[in-house]
C-alpha cells in the first residue's frame, strides 16, 4: 500500500445470529451494532418466523456485557429461535388494568361509580 492510499473502512456488522448472554438466556435474530449516547452495543431484532421485529434488545457487547457467545446463522434458524424466545418487554403487574372501550359502556356489569352501581 502506498502512502496515498488509505486503508478500506470495516463494513458494519450486519448478520442473523443467536446470542447467548450471562445467565443462560437465549435470543436470536438479526444483529447488528449501533451507537447510543457515546457507547456502543449489540442491536438485536427479535423476529416472529414470518413478520417484522417484534422486539429490539440493546446488549452492551463485551468486556463488561453480558455476552457469552455470538453464533451466526441462517435468517431461518434465527427467525425460529426467536419466535420461541420473544423476551415480554413489561410485566402485566407493571400495566394499570384497562377500562372496557365505548363498545362495553352500555353493559349493566360495568360502572364507573366509586360505589359500584
Amino acid at each position: 500500500m502506498s502512502t496515498t492510499e488509505t486503508p478500506q473502512e470495516a463494513a458494519p456488522f450486519e448478520e442473523w445470529a443467536i446470542v447467548e448472554l450471562m445467565g443462560r438466556v437465549r435470543l436470536a435474530g438479526h444483529l447488528t451494532e449501533q451507537q447510543v449516547a457515546g457507547g456502543h452495543f449489540l442491536r438485536l431484532d427479535i423476529h416472529k418466523e414470518d413478520g417484522p421485529a417484534v422486539i429490539t434488545q440493546l446488549i452492551p457487547p463485551p468486556p463488561g456485557g453480558p455476552v457469552y457467545r455470538i453464533t451466526i446463522t441462517t435468517e431461518a434458524v434465527a427467525r425460529k429461535i426467536g419466535a420461541r424466545s420473544v423476551p415480554e418487554p413489561v410485566a402485566r403487574w407493571e400495566l394499570e388494568p384497562a377500562k372496557p372501550s365505548d363498545a362495553y359502556a352500555d353493559d349493566e356489569d360495568w360502572s364507573d361509580d366509586d360505589d359500584g352501581t
